[in-house]
């Protein structure tokens, strides 16, 4: 059975592209545009990460990250245009396994995807 990857992300490119990605790679794709959506997903799907773009325009993602790990320890990867330090900091306190700026190369992702599934096996 493939890893299950959530993603969340108002672009649909976007989205389109990492399922492409991803899927590639053997994950599971399932994707979710708004914060709405997101949490009846993750907890719908039990996926094994979940990848959050916390700059969503109709969508706290601040508060959707914070739901999201009181629902779960699932890795979250946030996906961010923002190199604001203060956004890494708040990302990293509200439960975020990773911060990663926008743009990013694909690869560079899956390897963190890679990277929070091994860490979180281990932590089993």
């Amino acid at each position: 059975m493939s890893e299950k990857a959530l993603i969340i992300d108002e672009d649909p490119e976007l989205l389109a592209l990492l399922r492409l990605g991803l899927g590639q790679d053997g994950y599971a794709v399932i994707t979710a545009n708004d914060g709405e959506n997101a949490l009846k997903t993750a907890y719908d799907a039990h996926p094994d990460v979940i990848i959050l773009d916390v700059m969503m325009e109709k969508s706290d993602a601040w508060a959707v990250c914070r739901r999201l790990r009181y629902m779960s320890d699932v890795p979250i990867i946030i996906l961010s245009a923002s190199t604001e330090e203060r956004d890494v900091i708040k990302a990293l306190s509200l439960g975020a396994d990773e911060y990663l700026t926008k743009p990013c190369g694909l690869e560079e992702l899956k390897a963190r995807v890679r990277a929070v599934l091994r860490r979180a096996r281990m932590s089993r």
